[in-house]
């Protein structure tokens, strides 16, 4: 649902005008409409339910993909919306626009360039705080891994490093054998 700055407003109203009688509580809500948009950028068509303000933004903004594009998280109030305004954003950070059509593709990514951001900025946006801070813990969690190594590994490391410079010592070495011993060598072929 995209709110466009509307919300549900909690009150209190009087019945009657005089002074004497009891508020009572009271809630306003938006009208609230289901239409079809257009994205251009996603190349789909997207039923959203919306307020008469947010149609007036969109007509402002010049089109669906514009307006979730312009507007920022505080002024959209919605979820949906910033959603929406990640996938949009990577799509136009990956290129993944129109894959089969290269001509579309250009004059598409032309239109919104000046929306593009960084892929790995782009991931962030229209996260919930609980989001963010599972990815940021996950990120960060990856990076400790990374940075501790188990000893078995270690070990197994060095072992097959000594292994292998103790078998090329011996190759060395049985061949300085095996010249010392000249004619005297048992494996040598005799026809020589």
């Amino acid at each position: 649902m995209l709110w466009g700055g509307e919300g549900i407003i909690a009150g209190f109203r009087r019945k009657k005008e005089k002074q004497k009688v009891p508020r009572v509580p009271r809630m306003w809500k938006p009208r609230l409409s289901s239409r079809v948009f257009y994205s251009e950028i996603l190349d789909m068509f997207l039923r959203v339910t919306v307020t008469g303000h947010t149609l007036e933004m969109i007509d402002a903004a010049h089109g669906f993909d514009h307006y979730i594009l312009s507007t920022a998280e505080v002024d959209m109030q919605s979820m949906l919306g910033m959603r929406l305004k990640r996938k949009l954003l990577l799509a136009l950070a990956n290129k993944t626009l129109y894959p089969d059509d290269p001509e579309k593709h250009e004059e598409i990514y032309a239109k919104y360039q000046k929306y593009v951001i960084p892929a790995e900025e782009a991931e962030w946006v229209g996260l919930s705080l609980y989001e963010a801070e599972r990815k940021q813990n996950d990120i960060e969690e990856a990076e400790r891994l990374k940075a501790i190594r188990p000893l078995k590994e270690i070990y197994a490391e060095e072992l097959r490093q000594k292994l292998q410079t103790a078998s090329l010592a011996d190759d060395q070495a049985s061949k300085s054998i095996f010249d010392k011993l000249g004619r005297f060598n048992p494996f040598q072929d005799k026809d020589k």
